[in-house]
């Protein structure tokens, strides 16, 4: 079996819109409605949410940062509708399709870019709210840790249950599910000082807890794909772009971890002055744990790119978007480690994972607009 063979699931799953545009027929938004929803289509929510984060969380803060955070939370809510009314309006028409979003997998893995997603519009939206309605936050991270869970327990158990793929076939794209609860776990963490009182510290568990489990079973998913790689060579070239996934839960863990580790420092301090050492080492621990896990992200970060520069020039299609999350997740770590340590060089390092992660959003949404424009209006279509 060769390597382009190995990695047929995942060109499946990124394929972009581009198949259609060989029809030459002009279609109608009815014709769109016809069309069965594809799950990969939920990473354009996790990455304009991210892209929006960066934006209003940058390294180097800036009013017209926010306003241009502003605009692509925007798009984050369009994306964020929009999918979600294709997505139920394909489990309305195609009922034989409802299994397929928890058991294939070339669609499964990737209901877990919809926790993703919807975690990370819920970070914006609290700070463009700057921490106003709790309560309303606390509910909605809620309904983000269920779909969390779902995605990262009830997936991989039905998956492993019933799937036959091969160590050759494997693809990074089942991580996707288990990287939801990292971020889910930050979402949390960055709603925790809004909180009242009596919800900061088991909200803060939670999170911790989120985190752990995340940890332990990703670097065990990640130690079986390395093997892969050694043996099996990289991905096929429509499937490269997955090769930035598993930076993914390194930055979002280092995030999620820092943030627990303040919140319990800052709560310890509000009420119980006493344990203030306890709590400041606690604090520490988590900053060495996130540097832990920044360096395994740098090292990633750089397979990725020479990865995906080895096989030359890439034509747009929808694995251009497993880029922008994973980046993302390095700026938000690397900023909070700057920010807590007073290092400028994490700042720094912040500013430049931030601003490919903004510019590569830039570039997908783009592509995908154009994507959908000549679904709609084929080039060489016949007038009606």
């Amino acid at each position: 079996m060769t390597s382009d063979e190995n990695d047929s699931c995942s060109e499946t799953v990124i394929l972009s819109l581009e198949e259609e545009k060989g029809q030459q027929q002009r279609k109608t938004i009815f014709d769109a409605c016809r069309e069965p929803f594809r799950a990969p289509w939920f990473i354009t929510i996790m990455g304009t949410g991210m892209a929006s984060t960066i934006l209003l969380n940058f390294a180097y803060p800036s009013h017209w940062l926010k306003i241009c955070g502003h605009v692509m939370f925007g798009f984050c809510s369009l994306c964020l509708l929009m999918t979600m009314l294709h997505f139920v309006n394909t489990l309305i028409r195609y009922p034989d399709m409802r299994s397929e979003f928890t058991f294939h997998p070339s669609n499964a893995p990737f209901m877990g870019c919809l926790a993703m997603g919807f975690s990370s519009w819920v970070i914006a939206l609290h700070s463009i709210c700057d921490g106003r309605a709790p309560i309303f936050f606390y509910v909605l991270w809620w309904i983000s840790n269920i779909a969390s869970l779902y995605t990262a327990w009830v997936i991989p158990f039905f998956f492993m249950q019933r799937s036959t793929v091969k160590i050759s076939e494997l693809s990074v794209t089942l991580l996707l599910p288990l990287v939801s609860l990292t971020v889910t776990a930050s979402c949390g963490g960055n709603i925790v000082p809004s909180l009242p009182e009596s919800l900061k510290l088991s909200t803060t568990i939670l999170c911790f807890l989120l985190w752990a489990n995340a940890m332990t079973v990703s670097f065990i998913f990640l130690t079986i794909y390395t093997y892969r790689l050694l043996f099996y060579r990289f991905p096929a070239k429509g499937a490269i772009f997955t090769s930035f996934i598993p930076i993914g839960f390194l930055g979002q863990g280092a995030f999620a971890v820092q943030l627990c580790g303040v919140n319990f420092y800052n709560y310890t301090l509000e009420t119980q002055v006493d344990d203030a050492q306890v709590a400041q080492l606690l604090h520490w621990v988590c900053v060495l744990a996130a540097l832990f896990l920044e360096s395994a992200g740098f090292f990633l970060t750089f397979f990725a790119f020479a990865s995906v520069l080895s096989y030359g020039k890439h034509k747009f299609h929808y694995g251009f978007w497993a880029m922008t999350f994973p980046l993302g997740t390095m700026h938000h770590a690397t900023r909070v480690t700057g920010e807590l340590t007073g290092w400028t060089t994490f700042s720094v390092i912040a500013s430049i994972y931030g601003a490919m992660s903004v510019l590569w959003t830039i570039l997908c949404l783009c592509g995908s607009t154009y994507d959908v424009y000549t679904w709609f209006f084929p080039p060489n279509s016949e007038r009606n």
